[in-house]
Order: structure tokens, then sequence, then C-alpha cells
């Protein structure tokens, strides 16, 4: 087995296991095959997930195949909201119940993991559904310019939708946003940060900071204005509401899930208090060490908790999933199963959102490196999410190592009418903080000043 890199992330013990049970045999039904090579290494500071890319590539020709006619498509879309919907719901119910004993609290977790592990096969599929639709549709409109419009989603939702609503408030009240409005948007969007269970809500600080450094909305075209302009048979032109309506499951994916994950802290929070643990040290047990901790009431291992924040690898290993922090076990695995990346000199990548900015980079593998970016700095991060918002507003250019032209760094920047490339691969690693740079997002180039 040689694994690959496909992306990475600041997720927990927590995510990662519920990301390899998404794919895992219990879901076959919603999947065409299980996938167990999936692994995630510890990566600077991040895990990084892998795949043996034989048996990925083949998992991801069968779930396009699975998609193909207009019945299937509709059917996936049902699933996923549903499934999305259940997940959110659940974990409110769960997240605001007041339990009797360990027992209740054993059996609404199992319930919970449950709808999760099914909901995260879903996360899985929008994702790559979307990638794959939208690389069907660059490859229509390869010879056309400007074409980024296209990839929009064809509903607003998640920051794009709060950026909006803010924007209306500060049109119609101005700089200083009343307390009973912010109580109002926190109610609303506090989910914004919730990436995984040891992440906390939006707080009024992370509110405030975002409506400070508020930028008008782009004015989106409709699809029919865009195709006249683009030339577009009406056969391409229905293809691209394919790409918008799956480009617009990319995004909800984020949203059920943040909402969801949200919701659900408020359950590991009481659990917490049972095991005389913190939430964010409870992100990093697996399931079944939680099941035990209170099954039996034993003391559970704080330093084991201490190293799994420093990194982990977790994979499948017989059909169960093995969780190690020891180094040399680690690098033995890695020696054993990884394929080493090929590092280019060229830094190009997809252009996502036109212009051309020069610029100071700021190198962003997480969210403790957002402050960092000042106004009119280059964003460089591995990729973006809602919490990034803020700092993208301040920079003058958005690169990302992953990505497409539907991802989350593509659509903000477009909203923002920032220069943004995506899907550069090792543009954190090539660049260092400090360096001048121009970004040409008309060309999907970045040079050296």
């Amino acid at each position: 087995m040689e694994l690959e890199k496909l992306y990475s992330r600041e997720y927990s013990v927590q995510y990662t296991q519920a990301s390899l049970l998404g794919l895992g045999p219990k879901e076959v039904g919603h999947i065409p095959t299980a996938v167990f090579s999936q692994t995630y290494l510890p990566e600077n500071g991040n895990e990084a997930c892998y795949m043996d890319m034989g048996e990925w590539n083949k998992f991801i020709v069968a779930i396009r195949n699975n998609c193909n006619t207009k019945m299937q498509r509709e059917e996936f879309i049902d699933n996923f909201h549903k499934f999305g919907k259940k997940y959110v719901e659940l974990s409110k119910e769960l997240g605001e119940r007041d339990y009797k004993n360990n027992v209740e609290m054993i059996s609404s977790y199992k319930s919970y993991l449950e709808v999760l592990n099914t909901y995260t096969t879903y996360v899985w599929l929008g994702h790559f559904l979307n990638k794959e639709i939208a690389k069907e549709g660059r490859d229509i409109v390869k010879d056309k310019n400007n074409v980024e419009e296209l990839f929009r989603p064809d509903k607003k939702t998640g920051i794009v939708e709060l950026q909006d609503d803010l924007f209306m408030i500060k049109q119609k009240y101005g700089d200083n946003l009343e307390e009973e409005l912010i109580q109002e948007m926190l109610e609303k969007y506090s989910w914004m940060s919730c990436l995984d269970v040891m992440n906390d809500p939006w707080e009024e600080s992370n509110l405030l900071e975002m409506y400070e450094s508020l930028q008008a909305p782009e004015k989106a075209r409709s699809l029919d204005e865009i195709a006249k302009l683009l030339n577009l048979s009406d056969e391409e032109k229905d293809f691209f509401e394919i790409v918008r309506e799956f480009a617009y499951i990319n995004d909800m994916r984020d949203v059920y899930r943040r909402k969801g994950i949200c919701n659900i802290s408020l359950f590991f929070d009481k659990i917490g208090k049972v095991v005389d643990l913190d939430r964010k040290d409870l992100a990093y047990f697996t399931n079944e060490e939680i099941i035990k901790v209170l099954e039996t009431n034993e003391t559970p291992n704080k330093e084991e908790i201490e190293k799994r924040k420093q990194g982990f690898l977790i994979y499948w290993e017989n059909e169960n999933i093995i969780v190690i922090t020891e180094d040399e076990r680690i690098k033995s695995f890695v020696e054993k199963n990884v394929k080493s990346n090929e590092v280019t000199k060229e830094l190009s990548g997809l252009v996502a959102s036109v212009g051309v900015a020069e610029g100071s980079v700021v190198i962003v593998k997480g969210i403790s490196d957002l402050d960092n970016v000042k106004e009119g700095s280059i964003m460089v991060a591995i990729t973006t999410h809602p919490d990034f918002v803020p700092a993208m507003q301040r920079a003058s250019a958005i690169v990302t190592d992953e990505g497409g032209i539907t991802s989350h760094a593509a659509i903000v920047s477009r909203e923002m009418k920032k220069p943004c490339i995506v899907g550069v691969k090792n543009a954190t690693t090539s660049l260092q903080n400090g360096q001048k740079i121009i970004v040409n997002a008309n060309k999907g180039l970045i040079n050296l000043k």
C-alpha cells in the first residue's frame, strides 16, 4: 500500500474517527464499497488525510457513476439534506437533554454516533461529487475566460449569507451594532467556528471583528446572463445548473456539520463534568474510550491525551481503528506506507477569483495564525474556513494549497472581489512569512517580487 496526501485539517481524534467510519463497512448502502486505506498523520500541527490512490480513484469513479442521471442526483440530494438535518436535530436534542445517569449518556452517545457516521458519509460524498462535477464543468469552458461566476452556488448559505445579513444591518444602522442585534446574529451564526468538538462557538468579539471589516458583497449575475455572455449552448447551461447545485451542496455539508458540532458540544460538556474532563480533552478520545470511561468511571490517561494533542496516527487495521502517538511507530508507518511528496518550484494553481495583488506573505496553517494577517497581507493558507473570513477581508489576495473553483476560498474571495488562486499544493511550504510576492490571479501564477 502506498498512501498519498489528500488534504490537511485541524482535526481531533473525534472527527478523524468519524471520517474513517463514514467510509467504513457499516455505511455500505450509502457508499458503493468501504474504503480502508484512509489514514490521518500528524503534519505541521494538523492532521493530514492520506489514501491509497488506486483504491480511492476506483471509489470516486463508482460514486460519480451512481450520480449520473437526474433521478440519481435527486435521490442523493434528498438523502444529503435528510441526514444533514437529522444530525443537526439529534445533536440539539442530546445537547439540551438532562441525564439521570451514565447509562442514559452511553445510550445517547451511541445513537449520536450512528447519525454522525452516516452524515459524515454524505460530507465525503458531497465534497468529492462537487469536485468531480466542477472538474467536468471546467473542461466544458476550458477555452473561455472569466468563467468563475459559472461555479457560484445556486443559493447563498453559511458565511456568505452572514455577510449579506451583516451588510444589510450596516446599511441601516451604521458602524455601531446594537447589543440586541449582536445576540440575534450570534443565535443564528455562532456555530461558524465549530470545526470539531474542541472548538468554541463564536462570541461577540468574533462577530464584531467581521462587522468592522465588512465589505459590500458582489452583485451576482444570473446563470442566464453568464451563459449568454459566454455563448453557452442549452446543454452546457443545463450542466452548469448541476454544477451550481453541487457547489451549494458543498457549502451546506459544512453548515450541517458545524451546526451539529456546536449543538453536541453541550453534550460533551455534560460528559466532561461526569468524568472530570474538559470537552477539549474529550475531543481526543476515541468513541470506545468515551464509552469505557462512562461505564467504569476509571481515571483516563491524561498523559496520552496531551500526546494526542501534539499529533497522532489513526488508521484502519484489520477492520479496527488504531490510534498511535509514539514517534518511532509513526515514523516506521510513514517509511513503510507513505509516498514522498514531490516538491515543485513552480507556484501555480487554479484561478478562483481574478485580479493581481502584491504584498508580504503570511502563512496560515491554522486558526492560531490568523491574527498575523494584517491589512494588505497575502494570505497563504492550507485551506480556508468560515473562521478565516475576517482575516481574508484584511488580505489583499488569497492563495491556498488545497481546493477547487467551488471551494470556500474561491467562493468567498469572489464575493470579496479579491484575487485568489487555489490548488497550489505546496504554497505554504515553499513560501515564507514576510516574503514579497505577486499574485497574478488572471493567469494562476505566483511570482517572487
